[in-house]
């Protein structure tokens, strides 16, 4: 709820020039050789895109979300392919921000969203038994966790 209205706000408020500097800074982030890039280039991305609706509390609230996701997302970004992937649905939403079209601007971030999750959740329940070895704590109901909900 909270991604999509931000790219709603984006569409609504962003002024030309912060677009195009959002553009350049995601484009310099292109480059991602490992995780902790991957990580920057997502948070990054993710509060310029809050940061382009002009309201601190969306902003704010976004970046709180991240932080309190940091832990899991590595697993996110764990491949070169995954980091593709990330940077390109990014660049898809800036697009349609850039278009003026806030539907699928807001479309875009929510399965963005989304797809994060059913990834982050099917990793976790196919890495369950090795991760659990290495002394990580597995919350959840695991036929939760393997039905991707």
């Amino acid at each position: 709820m909270l991604e999509p209205a931000a790219a709603r706000l984006a569409v609504a408020r962003a002024q030309p020039e912060a677009l195009a500097e959002v553009r350049a800074h995601l484009d310099a982030l292109r480059p991602t050789p490992d995780q902790q890039a991957g990580i920057t280039m997502g948070s990054t991305f993710h509060l310029d895109l809050a940061a382009l609706g002009g309201n601190r509390f969306v902003t704010d609230a976004v970046a709180d979300a991240l932080t309190r996701l940091e832990r899991t997302r590595w697993i996110e970004v764990r491949t070169p392919e995954a980091r593709d992937a990330a940077w390109q649905e990014h660049s898809d939403i800036l697009d349609a921000v850039q278009q003026g079209d806030a539907d699928r601007a807001a479309e875009l971030v929510a399965a963005h969203v989304a797809g994060t999750n059913d990834r982050l959740l099917g990793f976790i329940a196919q890495e369950r038994r090795r991760l659990r070895g290495a002394g990580m704590a597995i919350v959840g109901a695991p036929e939760r966790l393997a039905a991707g909900a």
